[in-house]
């Protein structure tokens, strides 16, 4: 039989995992969300969509199923300088490269949105695309105050305090 005391030790280290994956999933979610706000503000200059194709195949291995995948990359020149992104938006359902070579031919011209502090970073979207970013932070900013409540003020924390006395 399992103590008391080695079942709240695995409650504090699946806690703790959890707590630390809820606080990158939040972490990821706030700097999203900056990005996206802070692109709205960014110079923009003319690029070319050089990769737009998507590839599909079956996977076999137990059961058969088919596999979608998207190639897509536009080209861009910031002060001289030539870039290649392929990133459509910050944090979208629609920023996946199936949608994006979907949506683009290559050659067509496009805008480019760049950070002009790091020109590396660029999308052609700018902005937060929607609803959706903002339902993830919110989910990110509930898992983590939910495990923070639960390891030391929910159950976890009538565990401890039984262990210790």
């Amino acid at each position: 039989m399992v103590g008391l005391k080695e079942m709240g030790k695995n409650f504090v280290q699946g806690g703790a995992l959890l707590l630390g994956g809820a606080g990158f999933f939040l972490y990821q979610s706030v700097f999203t969300v900056r990005d996206g706000i802070m692109s709205n503000s960014w110079p923009s200059t003319p690029g070319t969509v050089i990769e737009a194709r998507i590839e599909q195949y079956r996977t076999t291995g137990g059961t058969t199923s088919e596999k979608t995948i998207g190639h897509f990359f536009y080209q861009y020149n910031v002060n001289g300088e030539d870039y290649v992104s392929s990133r459509l938006n910050f944090f979208s359902i629609s920023g996946d490269p199936v949608t994006a070579a979907k949506a683009h031919e290559p050659g067509q011209q496009v805008q480019v949105y760049y950070d002009p502090d790091d020109p590396e970073r660029a999308v052609l979207e700018p902005g937060l695309p929607g609803f959706f970013v903002w339902l993830s932070l919110g989910f990110g900013v509930l898992l983590f105050v939910g495990f923070v409540s639960l390891t030391f003020f929910g159950d976890f924390g009538a565990i401890f305090a039984r262990m210790r006395g």
